[in-house]
């Protein structure tokens, strides 16, 4: 991966606290008979502003860097939380309400899309490269194909 810039400004206030114990979700609103109907998924996945997220969960897992100090390269989903950690300080100095020892999924994402819409708005690269994945398929699951239409 090339050298990034660093995202100065970006501050982890405007990163939400995602944590289970913390998190607030939308409220539920009752329908007519009193009964609380969960929320559209839409409003969940949506940002502050009501656009949705760059990234979603699964995006995690084709979203790479190279720890520091290493030549291999990790996704975002399986990166330790110190080799994450370690990575996003470059571009993020502080984190609040977020436990960095154990980096949750849900917090990666939502730094993840807050450095994306900073790298866009300031014109800074963003510092996750995009991997193309492969589904893992068996090759007796694959129907053979002939030119003859057998």
């Amino acid at each position: 991966m090339s050298e990034v810039q660093k995202c100065d400004g970006i501050s982890s206030d405007s990163i939400p606290n995602t944590s289970q114990e913390e998190q607030t979700s939308p409220p539920q609103e009752s329908d007519k008979s009193g009964k609380k109907k969960q929320p559209k998924p839409s409003a969940i996945a949506s940002g502050a502003g009501g656009t949705p997220a760059k990234y979603q969960p699964f995006d995690l897992k084709s979203l790479i860097f190279k720890p520091i100090a290493s030549e291999q390269t990790v996704n975002i989903w399986y990166a330790t939380p110190a080799e994450f950690h370690a990575y996003v300080q470059q571009f993020v100095q502080r984190f609040s309400n977020v436990n960095t020892a154990i980096w949750p999924l849900a917090d990666r994402l939502a730094l993840v899309n807050t450095v994306w819409d900073y790298c866009q708005q300031h014109g800074n690269p963003f510092p996750f490269e995009r991997q193309h994945l492969v589904p893992d398929v068996d090759g007796g699951d694959v129907p053979d194909v002939h030119a003859s239409g057998e």
